[in-house]
């Protein structure tokens, strides 16, 4: 949209997204049920408060919490001030718009499936900690980077950031519905989607103190700090994570 704002002035982007809309609205007069949707089971516990805490009784969800509130964050708040970041180095919005966030997205989209296709072939307990590592190697990369000055690194780092931010994202979001319950699947989805938006949004906030007090270095060593505390914690959780007796809706097929 930057890209088409540049070009042809400020209302084609309004015009573009109103299209895309309007082609969306359209394409759900095609859209027709499965026979199987209305087959599905119904609630078989009370989906109210008490269901909502006792979500957190489960042993294996306790800890699963804790990954969904650390995993993800420091890389994700890496993404948001990339932007900001590159802007503030005089690279051009035209520029960055096409290589961060049309090929970064694009890089991101990949990395996910190809996350996805690892985790299939090699476990969650191998999965969640090597991804992490990828976080904080993009940050750390992202910090060298700077130091050096030169833009093809600094490109170089945003795509690896962009790749860990596809693997950690695809993760969580593909794990969400294993750690939910029998007849409470969409109650659990609401409480672990919600956990994950409260760290999304907190900690970019706290990065953006650390921007203004420590400039872009000490913002890139407090994620990075972060994203080594959630590597430490993903690497801790492999054991009951390599294990489904400990985890048993990991064990059903194609979970």
């Amino acid at each position: 949209m930057l890209l088409i704002q540049t070009h042809w002035g400020w209302a084609w982007p309004f015009y573009f997204s109103a299209g895309g809309l309007l082609l969306g609205v359209a394409l759900l007069g095609l859209v027709k049920l499965r026979s199987s949707l209305s087959a599905l089971p119904p609630a078989t516990q009370s989906a109210g408060w008490q269901a909502w805490l006792s979500y957190f009784k489960v042993p294996s969800h306790g800890r699963w919490a804790l990954l969904l509130v650390l995993y993800f964050p420091f890389i994700g708040a890496a993404w948001i001030y990339l932007k900001p970041l590159l802007i503030d180095l005089r690279f051009a919005p035209q520029e960055i718009a096409l290589v961060v966030g049309m090929g970064g997205g694009t890089v991101a989209a990949l990395a996910s499936l190809l996350g996805s296709h690892l985790t299939r072939r090699m476990g969650v307990g191998f999965s969640m900690p090597a991804f992490a590592l990828a976080a904080v190697l993009a940050i750390a990369a992202l910090a060298i980077a700077l130091q050096w000055g030169a833009a093809p690194l600094i490109f170089a780092a945003a795509f690896m950031i962009a790749a860990a931010m596809g693997l950690t994202s695809g993760m969580l979001f593909s794990l969400m519905m294993v750690f939910a319950r029998p007849g409470l699947a969409a109650l659990d989805y609401g409480v672990q989607s919600s956990l994950f938006i409260l760290a999304r949004t907190v900690v970019p906030m706290l990065a953006g103190i650390l921007l203004d007090q420590l400039g872009h270095l000490g913002l890139l060593a407090g994620l990075l700090i972060g994203s080594i505390l959630a590597f430490a914690l993903a690497l801790r959780s492999r054991a009951w994570l390599s294990h489904p007796s400990q985890v048993p809706s990991l064990a059903r097929p194609g979970a």
